[in-house]
């Protein structure tokens, strides 16, 4: 038990320490605009399919940002927690992972959480960088789009997450590499959230 609250706690220095770095690396942009555009272009597509809206839930955005962090100091994207694991996308050690952080997520008809990531270029000359941002980043949302129609599992999940119908909320996180003019997306979405208590980790 001792050992499980010292990681806790330091998983939560870090958690603490690396949010304000993001700060720090964000400083450039207007997050708040940039967070406020994506959700009005996924909520414009689950209109569209008579889908309820997402909504934004303070606790995703942290994960999310989180986990954009770790991926811009590894210099990639990837969903692997376990840089050693030999799975794509393993459900287990991401669910660990959020339990870590004190988040669970209700089982709603199957439904429970998902994690997009992405990354791409943009191009500014000095500034306040938004607009470029915005305009980049819409590359990822027009690739997860793309998918719509495809038959394969894995070939269709940004695509399924922007429309799944029991999934609630959304987290987003951005990190942007200013000195490589590169952003780092990662994207959490959860149906609904459950009080994580110490002996449910």
């Amino acid at each position: 038990m001792i050992i499980k609250k010292i990681f806790v706690f330091l998983i939560f220095f870090f958690f603490t320490c690396i949010l304000f770095y993001s700060d720090e690396n964000n400083k450039h942009i207007d997050l708040e605009k940039v967070k406020t555009t994506w959700l009005s272009w996924v909520n414009e597509e689950r209109e569209k399919n008579n889908l309820h809206p997402y909504k934004y839930h303070d606790k995703l955005n942290e994960t999310a940002n989180l986990w954009c962090l770790i991926n811009f100091h590894r210099g990639d994207i990837s969903h692997k927690r376990n840089i050693y694991d030999t799975a794509f996308y393993n459900y287990e050690e991401i669910e660990q992972w959020f339990l870590k952080l004190k988040i669970k997520f209700k089982n709603i008809k199957g439904y429970t959480f998902s994690e997009n990531t992405g990354w791409g270029y943009f191009y500014y000359s000095s500034g306040d960088y938004t607009d470029y941002v915005i305009k980049a980043i819409r590359s990822t949302f027009d690739y997860y789009m793309s998918e719509k129609g495809k038959i394969g599992y894995w070939e269709s999940a940004h695509y399924r997450s922007i429309m799944a119908p029991f999934l609630y909320y959304i987290g987003f996180g951005l990190v942007i590499d200013e000195e490589n003019k590169k952003y780092y997306l990662t994207i959490h979405y959860g149906s609904e959230l459950i009080e994580v208590k110490d002996n449910d980790d």
